[in-house]
């Protein structure tokens, strides 16, 4: 008596029930009925096999596997054969309970599938499954598709970040240790050669390969600009003799007499030791010049400045040519007394010389010298000194010269020079 059975036998082909409740199972099934008349008119047996509607609704899980994606397969009468696991309890009850009905019952028999929105604004397909009443019906809420694709792009784009993020750190890393290390390299080397440091060098075993052509470049430019820096130093050296040396004399001028005497204007501040200095004048040395011509002249004070000489390294002295044909000599830790037996040791070497001198009265080049004595203090300065010498050697000139005279100067507190009248 069953509408699939009868239908098997008179339509003589395969035939697929709508659901149904076993007789003997008390189950919810479906039956498929094969007639034996399909392949032996003689025959009116029928094969019939029952379905498991489990098995269907482990297929909807398939179909309906993405976030706003459902799938249900109804038969012709609008009744849940299967459906995806959280709608299991719909399995055989009527279609009508459910707000798709309405669509799905009015699908037309002629068309294989239509599609249309339900009554919550979801795209609804419904398809006729061939040679049977059933059909399959697939909702898909956009909603929740688009959502679920937003979410999957924000993933990527958060794993492209996390991609990306990861491949700076190791840029970063690896730009640190190939690049930044090595120019740190180089440029503490290059600031410890600025520095004065001639013989920083960089450390090529430290730095990539890359780097090593620029260090060995560095290496051989610091080795010239330190073999110029040397060669410079000498020049300024040699220039700074040069410059406070008389090359006449072959003594020191008057720029390196100013700087011996305020460094021992110092020491004598310090140590609390007296400083004499001595002014040395050539007797009419002018008529010298007129009487035998410059060339004897320069040759004279060339004499006179070795006789100095000599004398300043037997009393540890210092000696230089002031000027045109005056000399001094600086006596460091000297009193007056010693500095007088020194100026008459001078005053008796040129005399000695025996350089003659025609228009003089001593017929010989003779010297006048000043002598000035004084403790070095914060109350006077070297200049004092200088003047009391000059004062005395203008003395020792109005004496008749060819001697030496003391300047006559008034102590002041703790010993600086106070000009005499």
């Amino acid at each position: 008596d069953r509408p699939y059975f009868r239908k098997a036998l008179e339509t003589h082909d395969f035939v697929v029930s709508d659901f149904l409740v076993g007789r003997q199972t008390q189950k919810g099934t479906i039956l498929a009925a094969y007639p034996v008349s399909a392949i032996d008119t003689g025959e009116e047996a029928v094969i019939v096999a029952g379905m498991n509607l489990d098995w269907l609704s482990d297929m909807m899980s398939s179909l309906a596997g993405r976030v706003g994606v459902n799938a249900a397969l109804i038969d012709g009468e609008g009744t849940v054969l299967a459906a995806p696991p959280d709608e299991r309890s719909l399995i055989g009850k009527k279609l009508d309970r459910l707000s798709l009905l309405p669509a799905m019952a009015e699908t037309p028999q002629g068309r294989g599938s239509i599609t249309m929105h339900d009554d919550a604004g979801r795209l609804m397909t419904v398809s006729r499954i061939p040679g049977t009443s059933a059909r399959l019906v697939v909702t898909v809420d956009e909603n929740k598709v688009s959502a679920g694709i937003n979410r999957d792009i924000r993933t990527a784009y958060l794993q492209l970040a996390l991609v990306c993020l990861f491949v700076l750190l190791g840029a970063l890393i690896a730009a640190e240790r190939l690049i930044v290390q090595p120019i740190s390299v180089l440029t503490g080397v290059a600031k410890k050669f600025a520095e004065g440091n001639w013989s920083a060098r960089v450390a090529r075993k430290r730095l990539p390969s890359e780097f090593v052509p620029l260090a060995r470049a560095f290496n051989a430019m610091a080795a010239q600009l330190g073999q110029r820096e040397r060669e410079l130093v000498a020049s300024n050296s040699r220039l700074t003799v040069m410059a406070s040396m008389d090359l006449l004399s072959g003594l020191a001028n008057r720029r390196g007499l100013q700087s011996r005497l305020d460094f021992e204007w110092m020491k004598g501040q310090q140590t609390g030791h007296r400083l004499a200095l001595m002014m040395i004048d050539v007797d009419h040395f002018k008529l010298f010049n007129d009487s035998y011509g410059h060339p004897e002249g320069d040759a004279c004070l060339s004499r006179i400045g070795e006789t100095l000489a000599a004398v300043a390294d037997q009393t540890s002295g210092f000696a230089a040519r002031y000027g045109g044909e005056e000399f001094c000599l600086l006596l460091p830790e000297t009193g007056m007394g010693r500095a007088l037996q020194v100026g008459e040791l001078v005053r008796t070497a040129v005399e000695q010389l025996d350089l003659p001198h025609r228009t003089s009265a001593f017929e010989r080049v003779t010297v006048s010298i000043g002598v000035a004595c004084t403790l070095p203090s914060e109350h006077a300065t070297p200049a004092e000194l200088i003047e009391a010498a000059d004062a005395a050697l203008y003395a020792a000139k109005h004496r008749g010269r060819n001697n030496v005279v003391e300047h006559g100067f008034i102590r002041a507190s703790d010993g600086p020079v106070a000009m005499a009248s």
